[in-house]
């Protein structure tokens, strides 16, 4: 589930390509992973736009977006963190896909997660 997006200047204009994605903890989302967009351009441009109308508050270069936008992720690993609020980290994130055919409450849950953690 898309939460924050960033603009990036790498090579893709100045378009919201840096994504913060959340997962379910009960009736709150908790971000699990900061990741570049990694969507085709006509797909970016997309997404740009939709942050651009769908900003609830802004920190910075950061904009918290409605919760809305449910992305697919491809990831190495899942392991524990005692850093992160979620109490996980995802290893080497990637975006596979942008789920638009997804509602807001179709995003997985931390639980869910969980379940593909590594132990050692």
């Amino acid at each position: 589930m898309l939460l924050y997006a960033e603009r990036s200047d790498a090579g893709r204009g100045s378009l919201y390509s840096q994504l913060t994605l959340g997962a379910w903890s009960g009736e709150e989302l908790v971000p699990v992973a900061k990741l570049a967009a990694g969507l085709d351009e006509s797909s970016l441009l997309e997404l740009d736009r939709w942050v651009r109308r769908n900003i609830l508050e802004a920190f910075g270069p950061v904009r918290r977006v409605k919760p809305e936008q449910v992305f697919e992720l491809e990831l190495d690993a899942v392991r524990a963190s005692e850093r992160h609020k979620a109490g996980l980290v995802l290893v080497a994130p990637r975006v596979r896909g942008w789920r638009r055919d997804l509602d807001a409450r179709d995003a997985d849950t931390i639980a869910a997660l969980r379940r593909h953690m590594l132990t050692a």
